[in-house]
């Protein structure tokens, strides 16, 4: 028997979710990490993530995720190809995490404030101390409209993106920082990346979600239904 308030608070739930955002995963191989990345996703409102996972690496650990693995769609693909092949048919528009030279700042690619900086792409640490550059001449960003399906794609902690996947991409993005690390931890940078994204796509459209009256309420059945 589902009680009234703990229904509203589902519906409540269903009405924030965004279903035109796809977070992939590729290849993220520490438990705890990808566990973080889940309970970013559910509190900020993301539904689907796809996880490409080859190696057979993937699990949650439930005291770090928090159960949001259970209130998530979540799309497995031992096999690398048809991870690939299933991300190319849910959208064409690929938004891939990488310190490259022409990678667009998350702030040019999804403008949801004014920010007058620019730091460059953290170079490879690999590669030891690399020459200062001025700001490339791009193109202008290829932002997507806030309402259609887009996906942002987070790879590995130490190799990143593969090359096959990177090569699908609509556009390279990067959060630009001013310290002397190269990045955020992937956790941590999942949930800078999705609270940007997220206020975003919610500031450009006026509303808390995306999703149709009859696909929240799909939604709020899945959740109600017995787990197994």
């Amino acid at each position: 028997m589902v009680t009234e308030r703990r229904l509203a608070r589902f519906q409540r739930v269903a009405r924030a979710r965004l279903g035109n955002l796809i977070v992939v995963e590729d290849r993220v191989e520490d438990p705890h990490n990808l566990s973080a990345t889940l309970r970013s996703c559910e509190l900020l409102g993301v539904q689907r993530v796809l996880i490409l996972d080859p190696d057979r690496v993937f699990s949650v650990s439930p005291r770090v995720a928090v159960d949001a693995h259970r209130w998530l769609t979540l799309e497995r693909f031992r096999d690398y190809e048809a991870g690939l092949a299933r991300l190319q048919e849910l959208t064409s528009k690929i938004y891939v995490t990488a310190f490259t030279p022409d990678a667009y700042s998350i702030h040019e690619l999804f403008p949801l404030f004014d920010f007058p900086f620019w730091w460059p792409p953290a170079p490879d640490r690999n590669l030891g101390e690399a020459a200062e550059f001025s700001k490339p001449d791009l193109p202008p960003p290829p932002t997507p409209n806030p309402d259609e399906l887009f996906a942002l794609v987070f790879g590995n902690e130490i190799y990143g993106v593969s090359e096959q996947l990177a090569s699908l991409g609509t556009a390279n993005f990067y959060v630009p920082t001013p310290g002397f690390v190269q990045s955020f931890n992937i956790s941590v940078a999942v949930g800078v990346v999705l609270y940007h994204v997220t206020s975003w796509i919610r500031s450009r459209l006026g509303r808390e979600g995306t999703l149709s009256e009859e696909e929240q309420e799909a939604l709020v059945r899945l959740w109600l239904s017995p787990k197994k």
